[in-house]
């Protein structure tokens, strides 16, 4: 068994404009075996984005989505169930999140921001031609605003 602590502290402003210290601490267990040249990858990389999605998937059963499993016979059912809870799930995020957006909506205007949420639920802000480019390489996809 392997373990690692991870203590981080960086700086953020509150809602007051003042610097505040924060700190965060981080524990880890793991049957692999971790070095110096992997705990990186497996912790922050792997973990916390494992981390993550499990929450996610935690608050849509537990805080108010109701997200059960569907016990259906038809698997595409079963799918678009999954995908519209999680469209659910963005969308009250994208609401409940308002008012870090309102500068934005105010300079394109809430049509504008219609017009974005269309275009980066389809897809269309991706560049398919970098895309292609990129198996076999890490990379982070970014949507263009």
């Amino acid at each position: 068994m392997n373990a690692v602590v991870y203590e981080e502290s960086w700086q953020e402003l509150n809602p007051m404009g003042q610097i505040i210290m924060k700190h965060s601490r981080h524990a880890w267990l793991s049957s692999r075996i971790l070095t110096k040249n992997n705990v990186h990858n497996y912790c922050n990389l792997e973990a916390r984005y494992r981390w993550s999605l499990e929450n996610s998937f935690l608050v849509e059963k537990h805080q108010g989505y109701g997200y059960e499993h569907t016990y259906s016979y038809d698997w595409q059912a079963m799918k678009g169930y999954h995908h519209l809870m999680r469209l659910a799930y963005l969308l009250n995020n994208v609401v409940m999140r308002g008012v870090e957006i309102v500068g934005w909506v105010k300079q394109k205007g809430i049509r504008g921001l219609i017009h974005f949420l269309r275009q980066a639920l389809s897809g269309a802000l991706l560049n398919h031609t970098a895309i292609k480019c990129l198996p076999g390489k890490k990379f982070q996809l970014r949507l263009d605003t």
